[in-house]
C-alpha cells in the first residue's frame, strides 16, 4: 500500500507596518523556500505591485515561517556578523504568549538550522527612519 504522507509544507508569514518599500526583497529572498508567503500589513495598503507579492494558500502549512519584512535569508552564503537564537520556523497551530516580545510556546524541540536570515532593523538607517 503506498504511504499517503506528504512532503511538509512552509508558509512564510511576514507581519509589517509601513514597510511596502521592503516586502518585494524580503519576499524575492524566501521565494526559493516557502511553498507558500502570506503579507499582514498593519498601518497602510501595499503600494503598487501588491498584486504580485499576494499569495494565497490552497493548502494548510505544516509548519509556519516568520520573517520581520526587514529580513531576509542570505542563500549567498554571506558572512554573518552576529548571532541569535529566536524560534522562525513553528509547527502550525502554535500559539504565542508574552505582552512584549511575545514568545511561542510550543513542546516541539529547538533546533539550530543551518540557515543564515539578514536583519536590518537596527542599522543606523533603518533607526533614523
Amino acid at each position: 500500500m503506498p504511504s499517503t504522507r506528504h512532503a511538509p509544507r512552509l508558509t512564510l508569514v511576514v507581519i509589517a507596518r509601513n514597510e511596502a518599500p521592503l516586502i518585494g526583497g524580503c519576499l524575492e529572498s524566501a521565494r526559493t523556500v516557502v511553498d507558500a508567503m502570506i503579507v499582514l500589513d498593519t498601518d497602510e495598503r501595499l503600494a503598487e505591485g501588491a498584486e504580485q507579492l499576494r499569495a494565497e494558500v490552497a493548502k494548510p502549512a505544516d509548519f509556519i515561517g516568520v520573517l520581520p519584512v526587514n529580513s531576509g535569508f542570505d542563500l549567498a552564503g554571506q558572512v554573518e556578523t552576529s548571532t541569535a537564537w529566536i524560534p522562525r520556523l513553528l509547527p502550525a497551530g502554535v500559539r504565542y504568549q508574552g505582552r512584549v516580545h511575545e514568545q511561542p510556546v510550543s513542546e516541539w524541540p529547538r533546533v539550530r538550522l543551518p540557515v543564515a536570515i539578514h536583519h536590518s532593523g537596527y542599522r543606523r538607517a533603518a533607526l533614523a527612519r
